[in-house]
């Protein structure tokens, strides 16, 4: 779950940075998982991939056990909601 969870994470932070954002501009977050048990019995370890990519920022977060997921060895999906502000407008004489 783990691997996974940093894989899913990482993925989401460069997708973040593709959009001119950074992990402090998510405001929610939802996990999916097939396995909740697991996610339960690792989440200290979880917490500590979750911190090691998007720091000390806890979004509104919501843990969804589901019955399967598009990939079969799946075990946990990220979907992440962010706000990224535009970047500042160019000044013209």
């Amino acid at each position: 779950m783990a691997e996974q969870l940093d894989v899913a994470a990482g993925n989401l932070v460069a997708a973040l940075a593709a959009a001119g954002g950074s992990p402090e501009h998510l405001v929610s977050l939802h996990i999916y998982t097939n396995e909740v048990d697991l996610y339960r019995a690792t989440r200290s370890e979880l917490g500590a991939v979750y911190r090691r990519h998007l720091g000390r920022h806890y979004v509104a977060t919501a843990l969804f056990e589901v019955a399967g997921l598009f990939d079969p060895a799946a075990k946990v999906e990220l979907v992440g909601v962010a706000v990224v502000p535009d970047p500042e407008p160019e000044e013209h004489p």
